[in-house]
């Protein structure tokens, strides 16, 4: 999605509207690739841009792109150019990592996202460097238990190391968002 999309523009003045918070704007619109051609680089700078004119328009104080979810290690390295040219063009870069990608990217992402329930020896890892990642899927959204979600992502969050919560697909329509049997 460009950042010069009208529906974006449309969304980012409602939340001004409603009043949300404009600290921190994380677009999944803008993924980074593995690919470290000059050509997507130069592309991939000037996506990145769009968002930067059009998240300053809107007020915000920062914005982050997405890296690719869940990449394994060598998937992680091979974006760390893409991320280079995001941080220089005034983005800064989240994703959902595995364990461990602390060592192979380290302070070169700025938002990592953990699928670890309580492996807080890798949050104190990331906090070193100066980064509170967030967790997810503690367990994934879906569960018609809203218990869980309190428990884990209220109290226990709240008692954690954590610096917040990113799950995925809280607002994922696969067809109809009011359906919960339109997807396996």
């Amino acid at each position: 999605i460009s950042g010069n999309n009208e529906k974006v523009s449309k969304a980012l003045k409602i939340r001004n509207q409603v009043g949300f918070p404009k600290d921190k704007l994380y677009v999944v619109g803008l993924i980074s690739q593995t690919n470290s051609e000059p050509d997507y680089l130069n592309r991939f700078a000037v996506a990145v841009k769009q968002w930067k004119e059009v998240v300053d328009r809107f007020g915000y104080d920062e914005f982050y792109i997405y890296g690719k979810d869940e990449a394994k290690e060598n998937d992680m390295v091979k974006q760390l150019k893409a991320w280079e040219v995001a941080q220089r063009n005034g983005a800064k870069v989240f994703a959902a990592c595995h364990i461990g990608a602390v060592d192979y990217v380290g302070k070169a992402l700025d938002q990592p996202v953990l699928a670890a329930k309580n492996n807080f020896s890798e949050v104190e890892r990331w906090r070193e460097l100066g980064i509170s990642p967030y967790v997810y899927s503690y367990p994934q959204v879906g569960i018609e238990n809203p218990g869980i979600y309190r428990l884990n992502y209220g109290f226990n969050l709240w008692l954690s190391p954590y610096g917040g919560v990113m799950n995925y697909a809280y607002q994922h329509a696969f067809n109809d968002i009011w359906n919960d049997f339109d997807h396996e």
